[in-house]
């Protein structure tokens, strides 16, 4: 009951603070996740969430523009930080155009360098939320942001001067393994957990300046019916690893293939370190079919040190096809993608490694649209390697001008180890209402 006087309460807030009294736009979030199968007293089964994001522009005068985008959010089921109330700020910068080719962008920023829709292996610049690792949120930061386009051309450089950091789930989220942590310790080692497993990730640890003095650059060609897209960033990996304490754990078996058992609470420190990404990308249209591709190779500037499980490069691709298809009155919009990847180390089961999912992996994505209002969506991922699929159904509806439902669900499931091995008991329902202001 003290789930739903919270939603109540932030869905009336959107009715007595509309737009016209504040100055601006945005909205109010109530998303429940529902989960049948039980991890035990140290998580959740249900997880009511409610948010809100505020966002303002405008343009003091012809040359001089600015943006804010503020989110809050709570997970009413967690009892720990950082899920049970997060604040977090995307945009706050102030633009600059004295000319229709040149702008000048100083302040708190997002930046997206792909072209791929599902995962981009060339979207690299921001650190990511993983309170969900299979439906993670980009992070702003402080950044100068020099872009100028001339007629064909778009050409990009940047400057973060202190990256914001990754955030990772609560010691009590359901995200985090329950029975075994995978090549954490060692490379192919495994770490037995204690049930019910209790965690507390603390300490974070940064090698070779990772956060600091990040930077990059995008050169973009564009034709009629052909975009290219080249860029190189210098700067933090947007996946994080992580260390193990391992003062509380008692060695089984020896490595190389280490096994030991841990006892309560499980001590991670996320790992940050510093990479260089270069990449290629193209969108075309080839009749009334959109083709996108990319290819990533990144490079770890931080060498292993003190048992530090690092990749010290990997190399990524993906190829996307889009195609919307008139069945009578109704539209149907079809996405079709293959991800390939080739990495030196086998990767752990943890939250910051939801790109593992497409190291050789297809999906297929469906929307079929009754009226501009309401569709019916799903779509299916395979990952060969771990032989499992992640699939997900849902409904959704405009019910006025400012609010829309959506229901939906979500399975996982693997023969073989890996993340979604890890995730097969996180099957859950989904129900969404937002109201927009």
């Amino acid at each position: 009951m003290r789930y739903w006087r919270h939603v109540s309460l932030s869905l009336c807030m959107g009715f007595f603070f509309p737009h016209s009294a504040l100055g601006l736009s945005g909205k109010l979030e109530s998303l429940t996740e529902y989960f049948p199968q039980d991890l035990g007293s140290s998580t959740y089964d249900v997880a009511p969430r409610v948010g809100i994001e505020l966002d303002q522009d405008g343009k003091p005068s012809k040359q001089l523009s600015y943006s804010f985008k503020g989110t809050f959010q709570s997970n009413l089921a967690s009892k720990y930080q950082p899920e049970n109330y997060f604040g977090d700020l995307k945009e706050a910068y102030g633009e600059w155009k004295p000319n229709r080719a040149l702008k000048v962008i100083v302040g708190w920023n997002t930046v997206n360098w792909g072209v791929m829709d599902l995962y981009s292996p060339m979207d690299v610049v921001n650190q990511r939320t993983y309170f969900d690792p299979l439906n993670t949120d980009k992070r702003g930061a402080g950044m100068i942001n020099l872009q100028w386009n001339p007629s064909g051309w778009a050409f990009s450089a940047l400057y973060i001067p202190a990256q914001a950091k990754a955030i990772f789930p609560s010691n009590d989220s359901r995200w985090l393994p329950r029975n075994t942590i995978t090549n954490v310790t060692t490379q192919n080692g495994t770490a037995l957990l204690t049930t019910p497993v209790t965690y507390d990730i603390e300490d974070p640890v940064t090698l070779n300046s990772a956060l600091n003095n990040n930077f990059g650059f995008s050169v973009e060609r564009r034709w009629d019916s052909l975009d290219l897209h080249a860029i190189y960033f210098d700067g933090a990996t947007p996946t994080p690893s992580f260390t193990l304490d391992q003062t509380n754990a008692t060695v089984l078996v020896l490595p190389p293939n280490q096994v030991i058992q841990l006892n309560n609470p499980v001590v991670l420190h996320p790992l940050f370190f510093r990479t260089r990404t270069s990449g290629l990308g193209f969108s075309s249209t080839v009749g009334d079919v959109i083709v996108r591709g990319e290819s990533v190779y990144q490079d770890s500037i931080t060498q292993p040190e003190k048992g530090y499980q690092l990749s010290s490069w990997t190399w990524q691709n993906g190829l996307g096809l889009e195609k919307n298809w008139e069945i009578g009155s109704y539209t149907l919009t079809q996405i079709v993608h293959y991800y390939y990847g080739v990495y030196p180390v086998s990767g752990d089961n943890l939250p910051s490694s939801g790109f593992r999912l497409f190291d050789n992996a297809g999906m297929v994505g469906l929307r079929f649209a009754i009226s501009d209002e309401k569709f019916f969506y799903g779509s299916v991922l395979y990952n060969v390697t771990q032989q499992g699929f992640f699939w997900i159904v849902g409904y959704q509806q405009k019910l006025t001008d400012a609010l829309r439902w959506d229901i939906s669900w979500r399975d996982i499931s693997a023969n073989n180890a890996g993340l979604l091995q890890t995730y097969n008991q996180n099957d859950h329902a989904v129900m969404d209402l937002t109201y927009f202001f």
